[in-house]
């Protein structure tokens, strides 16, 4: 799509690592996939083959969790398609923070659960220096429409489109 195209030449942060993923198994025996990091280019393809993997071992994958304060918008969007294609809820843990374009990807979840000391924050789109430009302007209101397809209150959009990029709500 256009839009995806758009947020595919725009980076939330100017350093972007592999996030670490890992899956853990839980006092019900369910299965949560857990990305903590920077999300940066591979990310999606690595968890959705660390999804597969717990499947072809007869294992439902019920839910990502999610510790990330940013990365690559453009592999958050693919990991948001991802996770709405998966039917996944997104989770995001005491003490775990998600923000940036580790927002789109909570925000894709089905169901969406925090504790109660998770820091959530939004803000608008930079380019890798840091700069914010009319393509990530562009790329701001891309993502707060995605945001809002996936039940994002508009309150929290307004935050997300208001708040430059060097800046956190």
């Amino acid at each position: 799509t256009p839009a995806l195209g758009l947020l595919g030449a725009v980076v939330v942060s100017a350093t972007a690592t592999a996030a670490d993923l890992s899956s853990v198994t839980l006092k019900d025996d369910s299965l949560v996939v857990v990305l903590s990091g920077d999300i940066a280019d591979g990310d999606a393809d690595a968890t959705e083959a660390l999804i597969k993997s717990a499947n072809d071992r007869g294992r439902l994958v019920e839910a990502v969790r999610l510790d990330s304060l940013g990365g690559s918008l453009a592999e958050a969007v693919k990991l948001t398609e991802l996770i709405r294609r998966a039917k996944l809820p997104t989770i995001v843990a005491a003490g775990s923070r998600c923000a940036s374009a580790g927002f789109i990807g909570f925000a894709a979840g089905i169901d969406k659960f925090e504790s109660y000391d998770a820091a959530i924050g939004v803000h608008g789109a930079s380019d890798s220096s840091g700069h914010e430009t009319a393509r990530t302007e562009a790329a701001t209101l891309s993502m707060a429409r995605l945001a809002g397809t996936f039940g994002v209150p508009p309150r929290i959009i307004a935050q997300m489109i208001a708040t430059p990029a060097r800046d956190i709500a």
